[in-house]
């Protein structure tokens, strides 16, 4: 179902019945601040993981990086793999990583800050190091280049086009039906209402996930009286005994 800037505006045009010349364009600005509304959203399909290499005293990495994703919101976890252990990148205030920067560049640096678009680290790497991350995409941004999505490039995209795009659209033909001149209040609100179920669900689709896929059971005495390891396997299907 749908999948770009420009099959969602489509979708969105026929699902209007009383179009008009502007109609088009007025749906093309109601998906740009729509994406903007969805940005704080953290769901599931949002979520990235990968790794980029650092090069021996180079301090900046950013899109432009090899293997650094390109339409970040934020970083929520990032660090190095050493395989019996690793290793926590932590946020440290910018003015620190310009002075640690004056200093020689150093094997696993842990500090960093974000300086314009750059994740920058204070002292520089001294080799190269893999670095791993989970994170969040950027609701407004196109996933595969890192553009703004400004209406401009039909074939932009990212998941709220595909996975979330039932919420995506019935959020713009709210906003559509509430600020076009074709103004219908009952279907902007029939569709904010139809948004609002569909956000819950992606919300309760990531908050049953940070349970590992448990099930609320209520404790009875045929659950107390099992092994330890059973219990956990009711709870958690699948768990390793």
């Amino acid at each position: 179902m749908a999948g770009d800037f420009q099959s969602v505006k489509a979708d969105c045009v026929a699902q209007v019945l009383n179009s008009h010349p502007a109609t088009a364009a007025l749906i093309a600005s109601a998906m740009v601040r729509q994406l903007l509304t969805l940005q704080p959203e953290a769901t599931t399909f949002m979520e990235t993981s990968g790794s980029w290499s650092t090069t021996a005293g180079v301090a900046a990495y950013g899109p432009g990086t090899a293997g650094f994703p390109k339409s970040l919101l934020r970083f929520e976890r990032i660090y190095y793999d050493l395989g019996s252990y690793t290793i926590e990148i932590v946020n440290t205030d910018r003015t620190e990583i310009r002075r640690l920067q004056e200093l020689g560049s150093i094997a696993y640096p842990y500090r960093a800050a974000w300086i314009g678009n750059q994740l920058q680290f204070g002292p520089a790497p001294s080799g190269t190091f893999v670095i791993k991350y989970d994170g969040t995409l950027d609701a407004t941004k196109d996933s595969l280049t890192g553009v703004t999505i400004d209406g401009t490039i039909p074939t932009a995209t990212n998941p709220w086009f595909t996975t979330g795009v039932v919420a995506y659209q019935h959020l713009v033909l709210a906003d559509y039906f509430a600020t076009s001149p074709d103004q219908r209040p009952d279907l902007a609100a029939a569709h904010q209402q139809g948004a609002a179920l569909a956000i819950n669900s992606y919300r309760q689709t990531g908050a049953q996930r940070l349970q590992l896929g448990g099930i609320y059971q209520i404790p009875s005495a045929f659950v107390r009286n099992l092994p330890a390891s059973e219990r956990r396997q009711l709870v958690f299907p699948g768990a390793p005994i």
